[in-house]
This record gives C-alpha cells, sequence and structure tokens, in this order.
C-alpha cells in the first residue's frame, strides 16, 4: 500500500483513538476525527464508508496486535501447550493491554471494552478446544466469569504493585487448575 495511504489511515486511527479517551464514541463525528487528523471530509470517504468502518479498522488492527503478542507470549515459555501457562499468559496480555492502551480509553468506550472481552473469550475457546479441556459448566458461562473475573482482579485495587497482582493472578490461576472446573475430554 502507497506510504501516503498509510500515513493517512494512521492518522485518521490516531485521531479516533485520541478522541475516544476523551468522549463515547457516539458523540463522536466525522468532523471531529477530520479536525483532529487534519484531514479533509472527502479524503476521509476517500478510505472510509464513515466512522463506524473506521473503529472497524481499528479493532481489527488491535485484534492482530492481541493476537501476535500472545502467541509470541505462547511461543516464549509455553512450548507444551499446557492450560495453566496459557492462562498466565492472557494474564500477562491483559496486563500487557493495560501498559500500552491508555485506561480512559478502555474506560470510556463501550465498543472498546466489548472488543476486548470478546477476544479474549474466543481465544479462551480456542484454547480449551486446542487443549481438548472440558469444564463442569458451559463453557461460554465459564469463560465470561473468568475474563470479567480476570479483568476485576486485576483492576479491582490499583493500589497494590503489578509484581504482587501478577503472582497473586497466577497464584488463582494455579487453583483454578488443581480444582475439577478443568478436565480433559474423555476419549
Amino acid at each position: 500500500m502507497d506510504r501516503r495511504i498509510l500515513k493517512t489511515r494512521r492518522g485518521l486511527k490516531g485521531a479516533l483513538m485520541a478522541l475516544i479517551a476523551e468522549k463515547p464514541f457516539e458523540k463522536i463525528t466525522v468532523r471531529e476525527i477530520c479536525e483532529r487528523s487534519q484531514t479533509g471530509r472527502v479524503t476521509f470517504y476517500n478510505h472510509y464508508e464513515d466512522k463506524v468502518d473506521l473503529m472497524n479498522e481499528c479493532l481489527n488492527d488491535m485484534q492482530d496486535v492481541l493476537q501476535k503478542r500472545y502467541d509470541e507470549l505462547q511461543q516464549e515459555n509455553n512450548p507444551d501447550n499446557e492450560l495453566e501457562q496459557s492462562l498466565r499468559n492472557m494474564i500477562e496480555l491483559v496486563i500487557w493491554v493495560d501498559n500500552k492502551v491508555p485506561e480512559e480509553v478502555l474506560k470510556a468506550s463501550s465498543d472498546m471494552r466489548n472488543f476486548y472481552y470478546q477476544f479474549v473469550m474466543e481465544e479462551m475457546k480456542n484454547m480449551e478446544a486446542r487443549l481438548g479441556i472440558e469444564t463442569r459448566f458451559d463453557a461460554k458461562q465459564l469463560n465470561g466469569f473468568l475474563v470479567m473475573g480476570a479483568w476485576g482482579f486485576l483492576h479491582g485495587n490499583t493500589d497494590i504493585p503489578e509484581e504482587e497482582t501478577r503472582r497473586n493472578a497466577n497464584l488463582l490461576i494455579k487453583e483454578l487448575i488443581d480444582s475439577e472446573i478443568f478436565q480433559k475430554k474423555a476419549d
């Protein structure tokens, strides 16, 4: 793709992300995105159908980045594809995102939170299928509980240092694995 096109799209995406940190997506206008990125409306519409189309491209970019980082974590420290380490890598991914994405972006945008939730839910489903894991509970309900619980655990008390939170999250994962919640599928 032409460098000018990439630069324009990068500018529009950056403007949208900056605006999301300031107010809800629903209240952002194409005019504001164009002003923030110093791009004309005609140029905007040459690249995107509307602000939703731009947001979808931002979310797709984020999914690619998240998937790449999770795959790196898996390759680095989970060559045997163990469930416990896969869950620890998921916690590391959440912490990594927290350090990369301004908290106000995730807090201010229900779209961003929903995307993030859906990504982790999908990865949990893939992990369970890949490892041949079944649960005593409905998988969607359990994964929803685990994803939201992990989010709450990591963000519930910001006075606790990150390393202590990480250590406690890993202990919790160990206890979950040792429980009877997850089981290998019977052949």
